[in-house]
Order: C-alpha cells, then structure tokens, then sequence
C-alpha cells in the first residue's frame, strides 16, 4: 500500500566559478606543462576546472563532518543535485534546524578554503555561493530524470518516491516557483557575498534565535526578478 508523501523541506546550495570565461580564453588556454599532469599538453584550464567538480565536494563534505565533530546527532549528507556549466548545485532534505545551521556553516567555510586555494594557485578564479530552501510535494513537484531504467508512468508520487528523491537527488528534477526564485537569487552571489533567499534568510533567524549567531546578515535592498513574485520586488541579501 503506498503511503502519501510527508511534507518535506530541501535545501538547496549553489557555487560556481567566478571568471572562468576569462581564463579559459586567457591564461587558461596556455599548454598544461606539469609533467604530473592529469592532462598533459591540454589547456591548463581543462583540469583546474576539473578539479573544481571534484575537490569542492570533497572539501564541503570535510567541512560538514568538522562541524558536526563531537555532536550528538549524526551529520546529514548533502548531496550533488546538478552541476551546470561551471556550477554545482547540492540538495539536502532538512530535518531540524541544527541541520540547517550548521550545514550552512559548513558550505561557508567551504567557499572560504577553496577560495584560498584558487587564491594561491594564481587567483585568475575565484567561487560565489548561494541557498534557498523549496517545500514539497507542493508548490513544487519532484519528477524523475528521463532516461531512467525506472518505468515513469508507474511511478507514484508516494513517500518512498520522495524518499528516494532524498536519497539520490541526481536522479529527479525539483520544478516549481520556489526552485526558478532560487536559480534567480543565485544570480547576484559574489565572491564576498553568499546571498540566500528571504524564506531561508527568516529560518536561519528563527533557527539561530536568541543565541550568539554564526552569521552577519545584510539588508542589499529589493530588485525586480523576471518571473518571480509577479513582477514585484524580491528582498535581497546575504
């Protein structure tokens, strides 16, 4: 018997490359010389890029399980949802607000390290970050990837669906109003600047409450995003 599917609350965590166009077709295009090299002979940009699709999981990961070191709880698992171009977006199905902390802690400490290593190996890159949070089964919807070995029409949007969607996010899209405001919001990140969406902005206020808080948070003012709250202005800040 399928069980109708519990509300559930992602979240959702972007970073992308600052400047990799520009390096691509600048220093980025000269030979890779090292002879250690991965890519010999190739464009010095093909494996420092690749290497951001591998080392910053690796440093998030390391980042949330120093946060969590000696906690009661178990760390959640944030996982790799997509990448796109020259970003990578991770989801991760809150259960409390202490995984919501910290695990924004850790993803903010992980913009920081790895910075520091692009710093270090030239500064021509650098890394902005971006959250946002999207409620489901509604207002938005969670539908398998086409492709999958997994028969489509007989998929039912039943607790263990969306349980899998937890599990192994890669292989679903998450589509609705709070996903595209997200996408949007990510677009004014900076490198000096992880910008978050305001229902994510007010459930770290709630979460961190009257304790000393981890975070400064800053008021950028209301823009007009195409798409997103019919036109009207969204608050904006990090």
């Amino acid at each position: 018997m399928s069980v109708a599917p519990g509300y559930r609350l992602r979240l959702f965590l972007s970073v992308d490359l600052v400047g990799s166009t520009a390096y691509k077709s600048g220093p980025g295009k000269e030979p890779d010389s090292n002879p250690e090299s991965e890519y010999p002979n190739r464009p010095t940009w093909v494996g420092n890029i690749q290497k951001f699709f591998t080392d910053f999981p690796e440093i998030f990961r390391a980042q949330v399980s120093k946060v969590w070191e000696g906690a009661d709880a178990s760390a959640p698992s944030p996982q790799v949802w997509k990448t796109i171009g020259d970003e990578i977006v991770f989801c991760l199905r809150l259960r409390t607000s202490n995984d919501l902390v910290k695990t924004i802690a850790a993803f903010v400490h992980a913009l920081q390290d790895y910075g520091l290593i692009l710093e270090r190996d030239g500064g021509y890159l650098d890394v902005k970050g971006a959250g946002w949070v999207a409620a489901f089964p509604v207002p938005n919807i969670t539908i398998r990837r086409s492709g999958s070995s997994v028969d489509e029409a007989s998929d039912l949007r039943d607790e263990s669906f969306e349980e899998e969607a937890d599990s192994a996010p890669a292989q679903f899209e998450f589509l609705g109003t709070e996903i595209d405001a997200g996408f949007r919001v990510a677009r004014h990140a900076a490198p000096d600047r992880f910008v978050l969406s305001a229902q994510l902005a007010l459930l770290l206020v709630s979460a961190c409450g009257e304790s000393q808080s981890p975070f400064h948070f800053h008021y950028h003012g209301r823009e007009t995003m195409k798409g997103v709250l019919n036109g009207r202005e969204y608050v904006s800040g990090a």
